[in-house]
């Protein structure tokens, strides 16, 4: 998930793309993509919020936890064909919305900040569905589309409760980072990934885990089977 609606790119040539030119400047002039960043960031406010925009750099430093999260890329619900959402709905992760941090000279500030709300917990969030009920209104293939909320809202289906814990050890950072995958082809048949944005994810998100467990000398793992250290 991530906190937006809609995708930046139609189709998995069109995502290709994309990743083709992050690829060719990885790594290379890091100054250069500050100051890029920091004029994106300012577009993005005048123009409204623009996924393409937010994906070269130029995506606010709000509050993660106060943000809303989106799938946007549609999947299999049981029988039916839905997005999904996720929207904090505790009064601590409410006041957290919309709220700018200051990364200046803070390497670490989205760690600390999300470290400091989850001390102060619980956090709640409100697991929200939103069916696919018009094919040409609302495309499985084309991800950039919002499906409109106001035809087709969100029914809230579950809540999601975390109580107050440390959001982040070195410990337990280790093992995620390096004994753990995650990818949308982790669940069941019966939430399966739907779009060519999501088949084009599954043999290179399975590759990269591959690579890794070579690399590291470490077993990767499914989430649903690990088990974290304190």
């Amino acid at each position: 998930m991530i906190n937006g609606p809609a995708f930046s790119a139609a189709s998995a040539e069109a995502f290709g793309k994309t990743l083709k030119m992050l690829a060719a400047t990885t790594d290379r002039a890091e100054w250069g993509k500050k100051i890029a960043s920091k004029a994106l960031r300012g577009l993005d406010r005048m123009v409204g919020p623009s996924p393409t925009l937010q994906t070269l750099g130029g995506a606010p430093n709000t509050h993660p936890l106060g943000e809303t999260y989106y799938t946007q890329t549609p999947y299999r619900y049981g029988d039916y064909v839905a997005k999904l959402q996720l929207v904090p709905i505790s009064e601590g992760l409410k006041a957290l919305t919309g709220r700018t941090v200051d990364t200046s000279s803070r390497p670490d500030a989205l760690r600390e900040e999300i470290d400091a709300a989850m001390r102060d917990g619980p956090a709640e969030w409100e697991l929200r569905v939103q069916l696919l009920r018009d094919a040409d209104a609302q495309p499985i293939e084309d991800a950039t589309v919002v499906w409109d909320e106001d035809e087709f809202p969100f029914v809230a289906v579950a809540t999601v409760l975390a109580e107050a814990q440390p959001a982040w050890t070195e410990t337990r950072a280790e093992a995620v980072d390096d004994g753990m995958r995650f990818a949308p082809w982790n669940g069941v048949t019966a939430h399966r990934p739907m779009g060519s944005i999501n088949r084009a994810r599954n043999s290179p998100y399975d590759h990269s885990a591959k690579f890794r467990e070579r690399f590291n000398g470490c077993p990767i793992h499914d989430p649903r089977v690990a088990e974290l250290p304190s």
